[in-house]
């Protein structure tokens, strides 16, 4: 009896394990199948079929094929693989009415809407605000899906109102990047509740309120360049920014800057500490003291003229310009206190030009800056820039005033060089700069360039590095009386030299030498 249960023990454990291993078998086949299946059909390449895509799109995203094949792509089959390989894409909403397909661009990263109808702004505003960015950028619309799409570019498209702009996109919560320049924009304030945006450039515009700013705070570019901004107190709360740039505006008080511990680039060309100075309905101006179409002669002193066309706002009546206070703010150009700068010592690239700046003392602190714009200001000492050893490129050019450029002989990482319009006359310290490639020393008084002969291809004797030397070279505007220097620049393609009475032969076995312009 023992034997016969024994017995039909081991038959039972034998059709329960022949049943699991069946089992298994037919979950794995079965897995194995379907693992197979669905890695066909997210792999399989196909055909695009354009006949439900607007013809706008298919427009746009052939454009870009053609552009990353460097081929025509406007005609002849489009495969899904070709889709996947698209990252940016330009489209016309004038001639996009429906974006449908988009959602195939897999690995799309940028986009950017623009148009080229000559139809009234406002009715394309609201078009292209309500319908493009409010509808299709939903969650779970043909963009929501699109997981890689981080920038927005809805630059140049007269765009007076951002509220539709933000509205949409606080939905779209992968988009890190957003491009409104050269738009119409005055009020900001909606774009305040985007908190994830690492990358915002409002450039030219007519913004004068930045206060919703204080509230990006992952911001780490910002472009508020050619504005209307005094104020920029809320950039004091925006310590991850490592790119700023405030060019062209009208700011009267950087202290807010010396916050950014981890700024690495700041531009500010061309900043006016504004003050009216006429307090007239209108005023004259003798024609006599008109510099340009921009900057008059007032009473001694230069001043610039902010209006929105200077051609269509004067009187001209006796010989002289009737500047009418309605349309014109006149401003007195004053030198930017640039102090609040020195606490900001991560910066690696910094422009000051256009400032009107006579010292750059405060720049001393700056041990890490890479490039420095110091140029069209009225500075004569350079002499603070002497522990910027990591100086890659100087602009100091359109000083004027410079004459001991000493300093420069400790310089040794300098790469580009312009010290154009100034009154130089000793150039000796430049031997030192081996590593130079761009040199412009052009209209100032210089007449031998003996020095230069050493910034030519050779190799280091420190570092063992071998040098390629001067690439372009500017010496006109001054009296230089021979070239032998140069003899040996094998590496020189571009040379701009006052040639009249100086012999040439020497540099005539220059193979690469392309350009000799006077």
């Amino acid at each position: 009896m023992k034997s016969v249960t024994k017995l039909c023990g081991m038959r039972l454990s034998k059709s329960i394990l022949s049943r699991v291993v069946l089992f298994a078998f037919a979950l794995f086949m079965s897995t194995f199948f379907f693992s197979s299946a669905c890695f066909a059909t997210t792999t399989r390449d196909y055909r695009i079929d354009f006949s439900y895509w607007n013809s706008g799109l298919e427009y746009a995203v052939r454009n870009a094929l053609s552009q990353i094949d460097g081929k025509d792509r406007r005609i002849g089959y489009v495969y899904l693989s070709d889709l996947e390989k698209i990252k940016e894409l330009s489209i016309d909403y004038s001639e996009v009415s429906n974006i449908r397909g988009i959602e195939k661009l897999k690995n799309l990263q940028t986009l950017k809407i623009y148009t080229n109808s000559n139809r009234d702004v406002k009715l394309f505003y609201d078009r292209i605000c309500k319908y493009a960015l409010q509808k299709l950028y939903r969650r779970g619309t043909y963009l929501g899906n699109l997981k890689h799409l981080t920038k927005i570019d809805v630059s140049g498209n007269g765009i007076d109102n951002v509220s539709y702009v933000a509205a949409a996109l606080l939905s779209l919560n992968q988009i890190k990047s957003i491009d409104l320049s050269n738009n119409n924009i005055k009020d900001i304030s909606a774009l305040g509740y985007y908190h994830s945006l690492k990358e915002l450039n409002l450039s030219n515009n007519k913004i004068n309120n930045i206060s919703t700013l204080r509230y990006l705070r992952g911001l780490e570019k910002l472009d508020i360049s050619n504005n209307l901004v005094q104020n920029i107190y809320s950039l004091r709360y925006l310590r991850n920014l490592k790119s700023l740039n405030i060019s062209g505006n009208n700011i009267e008080n950087l202290y807010p800057l010396s916050n950014l511990i981890n700024l690495e680039e700041l531009y500010m060309s061309g900043n006016i500490q504004a003050k009216d100075i006429t307090s007239d309905r209108y005023i004259e101006i003798s024609l006599d003291n008109v510099i340009d179409d921009k900057k008059l002669k007032l009473n001694g002193r230069y001043i610039s003229i902010h209006s929105k066309d200077w051609n269509d706002n004067y009187t001209l009546y006796n010989n002289k310009y009737i500047i009418y206070h309605n349309d014109y703010v006149i401003y007195n150009k004053k030198p930017v206190d640039i102090t609040p700068l020195e606490k900001i010592t991560s910066l690696k690239k910094l422009d000051v030009s256009n400032n009107y700046l006579t010292s750059i003392y405060p720049l001393h602190t700056l041990t890490n800056l890479e490039y420095l714009d110091i140029s069209h200001n009225d500075i004569n000492d350079i002499s603070y820039i002497a522990d910027m050893a990591k100086l890659k490129e100087l602009h100091a050019g359109f000083n004027g005033q410079i004459e001991d450029i000493g300093v420069l002989r400790g310089l040794i990482s300098l790469e580009k060089l312009d010290i154009s319009n100034n009154n130089v006359s000793d150039i000796s310290s430049l031997g030192n700069l081996v590593r130079l490639k761009y040199l412009d020393i052009s209209c100032n008084n210089v007449s031998n360039i003996d020095s230069l002969e050493w910034v030519s291809p050779h190799e280091d004797i420190d570092t063992g590095e071998y040098l390629k030397g001067l690439v372009e070279l500017r010496l006109n505007g001054n009296t230089i009386r021979d070239v032998y220097a140069l003899a040996c620049m094998s590496n020189l393609e571009k040379l701009y030299i006052d040639s009249t009475g100086i012999d040439l032969s020497p540099i005539k076995n220059l193979k690469k030498l392309k350009k000799i312009r006077e």
